[in-house]
């Protein structure tokens, strides 16, 4: 089990957040010193599930980019991740749209 400030993840769930930050940085085309977080947040508004996943890069450059996937982390498939980095944009080191 492991344990974060914001709850705990089992063991699979580390493997997935593992396996969803590859998939960011392959996507993304990040530099090594850029920075994935992945996190599931509970949404206390009407018009959301009650569970969604942020995922945010950190840029070397000090900006960041944050995308949201309306589903638990176990849900998530490649295919979310890859449609959620193009619907804004893809991104650059500088966290600007580059194309």
């Amino acid at each position: 089990m492991v344990f974060s400030i914001w709850g705990r993840f089992s063991n699979k769930d580390k493997d997935k957040i593992i396996l969803i930050k590859t998939w960011v940085e392959k996507l993304a085309m990040l530099k090594e010193d850029d920075v994935v977080s992945v996190s599931e947040i509970n949404c206390l508004e009407d018009n959301c599930p009650k569970v969604e996943t942020v995922i945010t890069i950190f840029f070397e450059s000090g900006n960041k980019k944050v995308y949201k996937i309306q589903k638990p982390i176990e849900d998530i498939i490649l295919d979310d991740v890859f449609e959620n980095i193009l619907s804004i944009g893809a991104v650059s080191s500088e966290g600007d749209s580059c194309c």
